[in-house]
């Protein structure tokens, strides 16, 4: 049987390790807590640092978004007007006399004009110009040729028409023009300024020649005034007669 002394000492020793286990318990879950607080602590700021920091990338992000749009839209305000720009610089207004409009019959055989046009800024003398004519074949013949007193203005016109022309003009052909074929060119001495040709193989046709003939109330009519790519089939279509005046597409109630 245990003495009183003996179970005292046990129980002494009892509760001082129990103290000491709590003491522990006590300091490990002081160190937990410490070590928890101190991560909360440390993830609460990396998740604020990662905030703030993706909040200025989002800013940059967006400054940047914007900086190209506008760049962008730059961009295409500049090709805009480039593409302005090169089609302003590559046309051309046409820089010499040109055939105008040719109207080969029309009441009778002789009721023909050929209209000179001056898209240039500048007055013209006529003085030594020749206008020749040639049929289907064969070379160039002078019809009229130009005096001192002729001139064309700026912008102006000048007609030179046949023997039963019945309206105003300034210069008479010397023969017919063929209606179903042959062509004329405005010569400058020996320079052949400009020249028109319908259904012709001669050598004043430029690029292809017009169809021949046209009806007796119409004419080969440059639209609009002195456009000259040197196609004639391209730069002239059947309008209405017009001597020295605009030329006009054929009337639709005409």
């Amino acid at each position: 049987m245990m003495s009183r002394l003996a179970f005292s000492s046990l129980l002494l020793v009892v509760v001082a390790a129990c103290s000491h286990a709590e003491a522990v318990v006590e300091d490990d879950s002081g160190a937990a807590g410490a070590a928890g607080a101190a991560g909360g602590a440390g993830a609460a700021g990396a998740t604020a640092t990662a905030g703030k920091g993706g909040a200025g990338g989002g800013a940059a992000g967006s400054s940047a978004g914007a900086a190209g749009a506008a760049g962008s839209s730059a961009g295409a305000a500049g090709a805009s007007a480039g593409a302005a720009g090169s089609a302003a610089g590559g046309a051309s207004a046409t820089d010499h006399l040109v055939v105008n409009e040719v109207a080969t019959t029309g009441a009778s055989a002789d009721d023909e004009y050929v209209e000179l046009f001056n898209p240039t800024s500048k007055s013209v003398s006529l003085d030594g110009w020749e206008l020749k004519y040639a049929g289907m074949s064969g070379n160039p013949q002078s019809t009229w040729k130009g005096g001192s007193g002729d001139s064309i203005s700026a912008g102006g016109y000048f007609v030179v028409a046949g023997s039963k022309f019945g309206g105003s003009s300034d210069g008479t052909l010397s023969f017919a023009m063929g209606k179903d074929g042959g062509g004329v060119g405005l010569f400058d001495g020996s320079k052949r300024v400009d020249s028109v040709a319908w259904n012709s193989g001669n050598n004043l046709v430029e690029g292809a020649a017009l169809t021949a003939p046209h009806a007796d109330g119409s004419s080969y009519s440059r639209l609009p005034d002195g456009a000259d790519t040197d196609d004639n089939a391209t730069d002239l279509k059947e309008g209405s007669r017009t001597p020295g005046a605009a030329n006009q597409p054929l009337s639709l109630f005409a």
